[in-house]
């Protein structure tokens, strides 16, 4: 934990924020990350500040585990406080409202709203900026930070745009190529056929849990369409497994991830079509 010198709190909205005199550290009170997020303090400590004080604890969501070891801040409050005061870092702050948020499965939807509420309100400049906004701090930022974080911002810029112009290429040269791949692009755009918890299913299981019947002729139509565009796309046959479906169990059949069921629509629509 280090240590920082920390004007006296104040309190906004009801919640206890930190900014250090020098304007470049800042955190909030275990209270008020509590109230901020909209859970008990109790649930904060015991389902989160107590797993992260271990810096070797391996039971942590993904979004905490670069903070473990790194729960509080050991900070001076003003002289009139005359003591110390266990801060929340603001970077912390940020992973713990993103768990409830996005991650946590043992929260009511109150909760949730609340946490994904007090998200929105940083995500766009991050929360040490808020803190300071809210606080009525202006950052202290000497000419040549300001002029080596223009720096930083302009070779990112410059990297995003590289990446975009290579995005359009392949792109433009996939979609010439493989007619059914720009389909199978736009469903990741959208999200679509992002990994799922259902597990892998085979194709009959597919159209079974869409509701949708075919012929024997066109399952088998079907199945050919599938399997060609899957190998055109990954460059590999569809993995084989026993699986059930209505009840009945299948041997050997080519199963498909969540992630391929884009493949497994792009090829009913050319069949419907």
């Amino acid at each position: 934990m280090s240590q920082i010198e920390i004007v006296t709190p104040v309190e906004h909205d009801g919640i206890e924020l930190y900014v250090s005199s020098d304007s470049k550290e800042s955190g909030m009170s275990c209270r008020g990350l509590s109230r901020f997020i909209g859970v008990s303090r109790n649930a904060i400590v015991s389902t989160v500040l107590t797993k992260l004080e271990d810096p070797d604890n391996s039971d942590l969501p993904e979004s905490l585990k670069p903070f473990a070891g790194n729960a509080y801040t050991r900070s001076l409050v003003g002289e009139s406080n005359g003591g110390q005061s266990s801060i929340i870092p603001s970077k912390t702050c940020e992973a713990i409202i993103f768990y409830y948020a996005f991650e946590s499965t043992r929260v009511n939807k109150d909760v949730k709203q609340s946490a994904i509420s007090a998200y929105r309100k940083f995500a766009q400049y991050g929360l040490h900026q808020w803190i300071c906004d809210a606080v009525g701090v202006i950052e202290k930022r000497d000419d040549n930070e300001l002029l080596n974080l223009m720096k930083e911002v302009l070779v990112e810029v410059k990297e995003l745009r590289q990446v975009a112009t290579e995005y359009k290429v392949i792109r433009e040269n996939t979609t010439t190529f493989l007619p059914g791949a720009d389909d199978l692009l736009d469903e990741l755009k959208e999200g679509k056929c992002l990994p799922s918890d259902d597990g892998v299913t085979s194709l009959e299981g597919w159209l079974f849990e869409k509701g949708v019947q075919l012929s024997e002729k066109q399952f088998r139509r079907l199945a050919h369409i599938v399997c060609d565009t899957y190998r055109s796309l990954t460059k590999q046959d569809p993995q084989k497994a026993h699986c059930k479906v209505n009840g009945k169990v299948k041997y050997n059949v080519s199963v498909f991830k969540p992630e391929h069921y884009a493949i497994l629509q792009i090829g009913l629509n050319k069949l419907l079509a």
